[in-house]
């Protein structure tokens, strides 16, 4: 036995106690005569004793290797701790920020935020909410209701396809707007008594979208499919006014024939009462005989 202890220690009862750094090396075989260099503290299933000192792995620190190491220390910006058993150390970043070393701002900060985060009910994607099952809405706050309800809590009667977008639901009855008609607001006012005996008998059908289409795209023709009740009168009238001066050219000459055919009817009139001798010359020819031959009225003779 070595008395002296290799001059690291004190002998007490044949017993080395060594001083501190001074021992017997792992794994050595005998008795303890503090010959060898060894660490003060075990270093652990996490260190390593080199001159003295214990040597960590990543992610462990200390005298003893059982204090945890993060990179920077987490940069102001997290909290350095051991998350699982035996593990290296891991940094618990702050909100805003990202691992490993919370330096970095985290992705989801730069990414547009979702509406109401969700409502809890999604998963927030740049701005849009993917919303999980049984939920909808920008938000994930409507819940989707079993077939033919509708409302917040699915209380009120749904209405037939939801109206088309062109009305308001009532408790199962479409209120539609001024251009609008039918169960479901799909018919336009403007075609709907071209369509209804088509459609109301399926409102969804090819027929009734074919008629809706053709009746639609003759309305915004602006000729075809509409009916301006003064443009035939408009067009009529240079046919008109021909007329009418043709008519009126006709009537003055009916007139002038009527006036020739008086005035040569009075003519054969007069000459044949010249040539029959039907007219009154025999007052003429006495009072032509009386002038010329007459009586003789001394009263006469001034």
């Amino acid at each position: 036995m070595n008395a002296d202890c290799s001059a690291h220690g004190m002998c007490v009862k044949g017993e080395c106690f060594c001083a501190s750094g001074w021992g017997q090396a792992p794994g050595a075989v005998g008795m303890n005569v503090c010959k060898d260099a060894v660490c003060p503290v075990d270093c652990g299933p996490h260190g390593m004793c080199q001159d003295n000192l214990c040597v960590c792995q990543d992610g462990w620190q200390g005298p003893a290797c059982r204090e945890p190491k993060c990179v920077d220390d987490c940069s102001g910006h997290g909290t350095c701790t051991f998350v699982l058993a035996n593990s290296p150390a891991e940094c618990v970043c702050e909100y805003g920020f990202s691992p490993p070393n919370c330096y970095h701002i985290a992705l989801y900060k730069k990414l547009n935020a979702c509406p109401n985060e969700c409502s809890g009910n999604g998963l927030c994607m740049d701005g849009t909410c993917i919303c999980q099952e049984g939920t909808t809405g920008l938000d994930c706050a409507k819940e989707i209701c079993p077939p033919g309800t509708s409302g917040p809590q699915c209380q009120y009667r749904s209405c037939l396809r939801d109206c088309s977008g062109f009305g308001v639901c009532f408790n199962g009855e479409c209120a539609c707007d001024n251009d609008h008609l039918g169960p479901d607001c799909s018919i336009p006012r403007k075609c709907y008594d071209a369509c209804h005996s088509v459609c109301l008998s399926d409102l969804a059908g090819s027929r009734c979208e074919f008629c809706k289409g053709q009746c639609l795209t003759l309305a915004s023709n602006p000729v075809v499919g509409n009916h301006n009740p003064l443009l035939p009168r408009l067009y009529a009238l240079p046919q008109l006014a021909a007329h009418g001066h043709s008519q009126n050219n006709a009537s003055a000459h009916a007139q002038h024939e009527a006036s020739y055919k008086r005035l040569r009817r009075r003519h054969h009139e007069e000459v044949s009462a010249v040539q029959t001798g039907s007219h009154a010359k025999k007052p003429h020819h006495a009072e032509v005989s009386n002038v010329k031959v007459g009586h003789y009225n001394p009263d006469l003779v001034y």
